[in-house]
């Protein structure tokens, strides 16, 4: 056994050392026949120089021209190498080719075997291609060309070309521009090849391309036929674009006007093609597209504009009957923000004769409205934004069926946003029905809760709207027609209803709008808040005055010249205005149109004042006040102190600043507000026209400290432009009636306030005024006449006033001590001079020739006033100087007096006011005190504490004086 395993091992060794010996021996005579065969080609290469260029230009159907030639041995075997070489056309002087090497390498078989050199693979290194252009039949036959210049079509250089495979290491392609720029397009190859059996031909390069046109291009072509006769043609060509420029191709297709108009003039990206084709006809094709910032320009007029900011997919084309099948699957167009919502679409597209389906899945809204306003130039679609989904597109356009029926196609779109251009608003929560016809479309717009926005501001939104409405657009004569019947826009208890049309005719500058529509039930805080600034340019400066109320009702209309007019009533509104001054409660309708506004208020309150019917005028121009003409009633006291509290209305009513008054009181007005209260204060801006006229109706007025009201005021104040007219008014003061007229008049600072009274006094109302008479003593009704005027605060002085009042005192009885003491029917003149300012007054008193006196005031608080020297002279005519020294002095002489009643009066009054000293003589006739008579005696008055000291002194002989 162990033999028989032994003599197994030995043969088959034996077995493999035979088969070893068999295949070292068949590599040596290969080597050998290899090594024989380079030798003789080596030494037959330079015997045969013409040879090989016969050969070069049998394999190429070019003439060779070269420098140097060696030979190698290859990868393949024995190659031929020429140097610096020139192809160019037979007996043609322009240069094709030109390269640094060409490679020849030799098929050592077959040259064996027929006895001559026959080459295999031509390879050319770093080649320098020149590729002109093929010349029109236009440029043929209007101008003459050297051959030189002629170009000759690649594909008949080709077909001269007997077989086999030319590679291209490097190298660079020129191609004549089809701009006849004199620069011509230079493509760098990277590597590429050219392989020909019989009439089967393979093609494949890659090369880099020019800058404006991309980057990379990877070309693989397969072709069986005739290239001559393309009708023969049957094979496969697959193309594939890095980093295209898509604007670089449009313009490198000018000449081509028909395929230029339908490549992108702008953006970029990755493009792939693979057709097949039979018999020169294109069978099928599928490719992709990934490409961004596309867009398409209507070349003649480059107005009309399609911008894909995004565009992707994979596609395929194939023939179906007598037509063709597209289908385009995770087809994704539009914005790159809508890249995330899932946009991928199912595209089939097919075409049939003259027509043409097509059938989307989902698609994103804003791609559609570019298309739009890409096809349809006439509505002017630019800027306008548009988002969302696009659902169930589909689209049948037969060119058989009759003018108007052309074109079938449906929409739906849901999640709709819309932005004008202008990005005023954004409208979203919408969806819509599309259907669409040669010559027209409609849009059926519906929504529960949408959700309109005005400008960038999230505040200033409304939401949870109803919105429905209809559209129907109609082309005629080149001008369409876009029509919408009662469009509704609900909000609780708001509700917008619209009807219009818009027109945009071929040529004009802008579309006619004609619109109508009603408002109602509108909250004027929400549409302040959402329209504010729209507010202010459709209504001018009264728009963001409104702050609240509503809007019962309102109607509207644009017309064809885009004037805009209409009507509201508002209830229960709220005026804003400057400095506070506030309307309330207003209840107005409004009317407008392209001239301005008129409101007439049925009612409102500002401040104190209940406003009647008041009418107001406004323009759009905030340069033009505001014209307020009505009438309002008010209480004068509460009026009086609202109107101090605004400084800007003391120009209107100027006089109003020291004045007290209370009843009630009817104002009628015409005057214009300022547009604008820039002015730093009211005096700084032009006043403005204005009429104001203040109705009193048995109102009391305030005279002075110390002084008695006006009571049972009747007439009427006039102010015009702020300046005080001639008014008149009557009343009672002093226990009897009053006439008073007031004006207006200059003084040296400024304009002051005269008032002229006239009337009739009962003189114990006088007396009750002092301290010292007593009005039982008095009897009788006395005539009166006085003037005051005053002169209202400025910047270099306050307030001053003066009053003057004459009293004839014929009628008046007075049984008050001497020289006091009247009968009725005796004359008694009395004039009083008064005039000061509110701190500060002197007071001036003449009583027939009785009584002179003259005394100095002071503000003591409260309406009162406190004497702060004065003089007092009894008898004499002439003024009566004021005394130097804080106190009353008295002097004079009287023919008869009794002191003790004037000395209890003193006393009296001490007790309720603060008097000043009391100091001076007088000489009395016949002096009485004590029950003593004292003829021609000296009265002298001291103060003492608590009274006063009175010291006589008789001048008659006999009589002694007396204290």
């Amino acid at each position: 056994m162990g033999g028989w395993l032994a003599g197994l091992k030995t043969e088959r060794s034996a077995r493999w050392l035979r088969a070893g010996v068999l295949a070292g021996t068949a590599l040596v005579l290969l080597a050998g026949f290899i090594v024989l065969a380079y030798k003789l080609t080596a030494q037959r290469v330079p015997a045969h120089r013409a040879a090989l260029e016969r050969l070069v230009r049998a394999e190429t159907g070019l003439d060779l021209r070269f420098d140097a030639l060696g030979l190698r041995w290859g990868w393949y075997g024995p190659e031929a190498v020429f140097s610096r070489v020139e192809l160019g056309e037979p007996q043609q002087a322009k240069v094709l080719l030109r390269a640094p090497e060409l490679i020849v390498g030799f098929n050592l078989w077959a040259s064996l075997h027929t006895g001559h050199l026959q080459a295999g693979r031509i390879t050319l290194v770093a080649p320098d291609i020149d590729l002109p252009q093929p010349r029109s039949a236009a440029a043929g036959a209007g101008a003459t060309s050297s051959p030189a210049t002629v170009s000759i079509p690649a594909a008949r250089i080709l077909s001269r070309w007997r077989g086999g495979r030319i590679d291209f290491e490097g190298g660079t392609l020129h191609i004549a521009d089809p701009q006849r720029n004199e620069d011509p397009l230079v493509v760098s190859i990277r590597r590429a090849s050219v392989y020909r059996s019989d009439d089967r031909w393979r093609a494949a390069a890659l090369v880099l391309l020019p800058e404006h046109l991309g980057s990379t291009a990877r070309i693989d072509l397969r072709l069986h036929g005739d290239l001559l006769d393309p009708r023969s043609l049957s094979g496969s060509v697959a193309v594939e674009g890095v980093r295209l420029v898509f604007a670089g191709w449009r313009e490198l297709f000018a000449d081509s006007p028909a395929v230029a108009r339908r490549l992108p003039s702008a953006g970029g990206g990755d493009v792939s093609l693979k057709g097949e084709f039979s018999a020169g006809v294109l069978t099928q094709a599928q490719g992709s597209v990934r490409a961004a910032g596309v867009q398409f320009i209507d070349a003649p007029s480059f107005e009309r504009r399609l911008v894909l900011d995004r565009l992707r997919g994979d596609w395929r084309l194939r023939r179906r009957g007598g037509g063709w099948h597209a289908l385009v699957n995770d087809f994704e167009v539009g914005s790159p923000q809508a890249a995330g919502l899932a946009y991928s679409a199912r595209v089939e597209i097919g075409l049939q004769g003259s027509r043409v389906r097509l059938a989307a899945s989902t698609l994103p809204a804003q791609s559609l409205s570019a298309l739009a306003a890409y096809l349809l130039p006439d509505i002017d679609l630019a800027g306008v934004q548009v988002a969302g989904v696009a659902r169930d597109l589909a689209v049948d356009w037969d060119g058989d069926r009759p003018a108007g029926e052309r074109l079938q196609a449906s929409v739906r779109v849901e999640d709709l946003a819309l932005a004008p251009a202008s990005q005023a608003f954004l409208l979203t929560g919408l969806s819509a029905r599309v259907a669409a016809r040669d010559d027209s479309f409609a849009v059926a717009l519906r929504g529960n809760a949408v959700r309109l926005q005005m400008g960038v501001s999230a505040t200033r939104s409304l939401s949870d709207l109803q919105v429905a409405g209809d559209f129907a657009a109609q082309r005629a004569a080149g001008a369409w027609r876009i029509e919408t019947r009662d469009l509704n826009v609900a909000q609780e208890r708001a509700h917008l209803r619209l009807n219009g049309s818009f027109v945009a005719q071929p040529g004009a500058r802008a579309p006619r709008i004609e619109l109508t529509g009603v408002l109602a039930d509108a909250d004027v805080a929400t549409l302040q808040q959402v329209f504010g600034a729209e507010l202010i340019e459709r209504f001018g400066i009264a728009a963001p005055r409104l702050r609240a109320g509503r809007i019962e009702e309102a109607r509207f209309a644009v017309n064809a010249a885009g004037a805009c007019s209409g009507t509201l009533a508002l209830k229960d509104a709220s005026l804003w205005g400057d400095s506070g001054l506030d309307a309330q409660a207003i209840d107005a309708d409004v009317e407008w149109n392209d001239k301005g506004f008129k409101a007439q208020v049925d009612a409102a309150r500002v401040g104190p004042l209940q406003l009647g019917t008041t009418r107001l005028e406004w323009s759009l121009d905030a340069r033009r006040p505001v014209r307020i003409a009505g009438h309002a009633v008010a209480h004068l006291e509460r009026t009086l102190a609202w109107l101090r509290a605004h400084e800007e209305l003391q120009q209107y009513v100027p006089e109003i600043h020291g004045l007290a008054a209370r009843g009630d009181a009817l104002f009628d007005f015409d005057f214009a507000l300022p547009a604008t209260s820039d002015a730093l204060h009211p005096a700084a801006r032009k006043l403005p026209h204005s009429r104001i006229a203040v109705l009193l109706d048995a109102a009391t007025v305030e005279t002075g400290p110390g002084m008695p009201a006006l009571a049972a005021v009747r007439g009427a104040l006039a102010f015009d432009n702020g300046h005080l007219q001639r008014s008149m008014l009557t009343g009672r003061w002093l226990g009897g009636p009053v006439t008073l007229r007031l004006a207006e008049s200059a003084s040296h600072h400024a304009s002051s306030i005269q008032v002229r009274a006239q009337g009739l006094m009962d003189v114990r109302e006088l007396a009750a005024l002092g301290t010292f008479a007593d009005p039982a003593a008095l009897s009788g009704l006395a005539d009166w006449s006085g003037e005051f005027l005053l002169e209202p605060d400025s910047a270099l002085h306050p307030a001053q006033w003066q009053a003057r009042l004459d009293a004839n005192l014929t009628a008046v009885a007075s049984r008050l001590p001497e020289p006091l003491t009247k009968a009725a029917g005796i004359a008694a003149p009395l004039h009083i001079d008064i005039s000061g300012t509110s701190a500060h007054a002197q007071l001036r008193l003449a009583l027939a020739d009785r009584l002179h006196s003259v005394f100095e005031m002071v503000g003591a608080g409260d309406d009162a006033w406190r004497v702060e020297r004065g003089s007092v002279r009894f008898g004499g005519m002439g003024p009566v100087a004021l005394a130097a020294e804080p106190a009353v002095v008295l002097s004079g002489k009287l023919a008869r007096l009794e002191p003790s009643p004037y000395v209890a009066a003193w006393n009296r009054a001490g007790r309720d006011v603060l008097l000043p000293r009391v100091s001076g003589a007088v000489f009395v006739s016949e002096l009485l005190s004590a029950g003593n008579v004292y003829a021609d005696a000296n009265l002298e008055v001291r103060p003492s504490s608590p009274g006063l000291d009175l010291k006589i002194e008789s001048l008659a002989s006999g009589l002694r004086p007396g204290t």
